[in-house]
């Protein structure tokens, strides 16, 4: 459902494949990430009050529940 072919597609069969498809029935021909929004800003926004450590922001985005009880703990005053 992404990524360019390497060769042509029967569109019959590419509609087939992306019928109920979440995303919709356009199919993706960029590289998947780009499609994605930013996140390292929002992260960065939620630990505002906490900690502007990167290394701590980047363990916050990978694992938001467990990171936030991490870092609490680390920062805890």
């Amino acid at each position: 459902l992404y990524g360019r072919p390497p060769g042509p597609v029967n569109e019959e069969v590419r509609a087939k494949a992306l019928k109920g498809y979440p995303l919709g029935t356009t199919p993706i021909d960029v590289r998947p990430a780009d499609t994605l929004q930013p996140e390292m800003p929002a992260a960065k926004e939620a630990l505002k009050d906490l900690t502007q450590d990167a290394g701590d922001i980047l363990i916050y985005a990978l694992y938001p529940m467990t990171g936030l009880e991490f870092l609490k703990k680390k920062h805890a005053k």
